[in-house]
């Protein structure tokens, strides 16, 4: 899908499904190769092919072309659950050009924020899509920090019964793994963000010619200094959790079995004495005992009932 941004007296009007060569944004969703062919036919660039987008190296990601800096950094898809979307921008002259395989929760946001923007040019859209994914990679771990101390107070109830439920376990184990799953996503947009802020820095001319233009690219590198040390906090408060679920529940476990060793305990004496008396020997000593079946079993109760004293008083239980 093509869209074109045209400049406006009251900022710049995206028309959907058709290339306009004065456009001062123009953005390509997954698009085919004959609308890729059409853009660098009439725009006089080449774009990056699909493989060298996905590339994970500097010298693939952020290059200096002919007239033209090509830079790659990963975008957040609109759905969280969904893998980051490589996105490359083209930034020319007079001329932004954006190119991904899926929607991008930011540039619906940079869109909207254009639109209300007037006289902007290629540089300035470059920069506000920066911003917006910086933005937006904030929202989201915001929305994980709280999340997870949603998730702690759930681990650390003081109901035994809350942490022993298994489907509650499941559930709790699953929210900590998908957290996990978005803050390494999340981490690694922002790793890109980096190389792209340095990257940026050494073509500020390019990039950023006005005064208040390079204090926005210094801003952007202090929020995603800022934003990588909330993340990397966030992803060890999540190893810590899972950590101390695992322990908290391996302590229920143990309080379980021993409060049936205990109980096991209790009872030896009375199953040793019903063992005795339960031998099919042809003389033995107390079988014709007329009160012997209410002796036995006051002395198995009176033993167990002793050892229960005996485990309270050391306080086993």
């Amino acid at each position: 899908m093509i869209r074109s941004a045209i400049s406006t007296p009251a900022g710049l009007a995206t028309v959907d499904g058709k290339l306009e060569d004065d456009a001062v944004w123009i953005d390509l969703t997954g698009a085919t190769s004959a609308e890729r062919a059409e853009a660098e036919h009439l725009l006089d660039i080449a774009l990056p092919s699909r493989v060298r987008m996905r590339a994970i190296e500097p010298s693939s990601r952020l290059v200096v072309g002919d007239g033209a800096l090509i830079m790659t950094f990963t975008g957040l898809a609109r759905n969280q659950a969904d893998p980051g979307v490589p996105v490359t921008c083209v930034l020319k002259p007079a001329q932004l050009v954006t190119v991904k395989e899926g929607e991008a929760e930011t540039f619906d946001r940079t869109r909207r924020a254009v639109a209300t923007t007037a006289d902007l040019e290629a540089h300035d859209v470059f920069v506000m899509l920066v911003e917006e994914t910086v933005d937006e990679i904030s929202d989201r771990l915001a929305s994980l920090g709280t999340e997870i101390d949603r998730v702690t107070a759930v681990i650390f109830n003081s109901d035994p019964k809350v942490r022993r439920s298994r489907r509650r376990v499941q559930r709790t184990m699953g929210e900590l793994g998908r957290s996990g799953t978005q803050i390494m996503r999340l981490q690694d947009s922002l790793t890109s963000l980096q190389r792209l802020k340095v990257f940026m820095e050494q073509h500020r001319e390019r990039i950023a010619p006005q005064i208040e233009d390079r204090s926005a690219i210094n801003a952007i590198g202090s929020d995603i200094h800022a934003l990588s040390e909330l993340a990397e906090a966030l992803d060890a408060k999540i190893d810590f959790l899972l950590d101390a679920m695992l322990g908290l529940i391996a302590l229920d476990q143990n309080q379980i079995m021993m409060v049936l060793s205990l109980t096991a305990a209790m009872f030896l004496p009375a199953t040793l004495i019903s063992s005795i008396f339960g031998m099919n020997f042809a003389s033995m000593p107390g079988l014709t005992w007329h009160h012997g079946f209410l002796i036995c079993i006051g002395v198995m109760l009176v033993a167990s009932l002793t050892i229960g004293a005996i485990f309270r008083w050391r306080r086993w239980m």
